[in-house]
């Protein structure tokens, strides 16, 4: 059963109408803004987008099509095999795997309500984590 028109209608104004007020004014925006702009109910949004995080997701996933994201993978392979060659990442890291951290760390952001002391401290461990392992003090008892 395919859904409404009107529900569709409503599903693309809320993107269309959140993905220009998040952009004006990031993602610290409100959903009642978002709702009142776009003419429907907060409980529309609601039921397309349980939560805002849903929201934001929605609308990247809506503008980034697969291609950009195919093309943000290769930045980010070429700048971690740079990184890997002049050994400031460590070797066994992928661009898998900086993908999914990049993702869980936005994710975590905008979900969490993190503060900006946790999000410095979370950044930190992330990119603490990537550094090859320092050579062993030696001589030291």
């Amino acid at each position: 059963m395919s859904p409404r028109a009107d529900a569709v209608r409503n599903r693309a104004k809320i993107l269309e109408v959140a993905a220009r007020v998040f952009a004006e004014q990031g993602a610290a925006a409100s959903t009642e803004q978002v709702a009142a702009e776009a003419g429907v109910a907060i409980g529309t949004i609601f039921r397309h987008f349980p939560t805002k995080a849903d929201l934001l997701a929605a609308i990247m996933k809506d503008t980034l099509v697969g291609e950009s994201i195919d093309r943000f993978r290769e930045v980010v392979a070429g700048l971690l095999g740079r990184a890997q060659e002049r050994g400031e990442v460590r070797a066994e890291i992928g661009a898998d795997e900086v993908m999914a951290l990049l993702v869980a760390v936005c994710q975590g952001a905008l979900r969490g309500g993190w503060s900006s002391a946790l999000q410095r401290r979370t950044l930190s461990i992330v990119f603490d984590g990537r550094r090859p392992a320092a050579a062993p003090v030696t001589g030291v008892s």
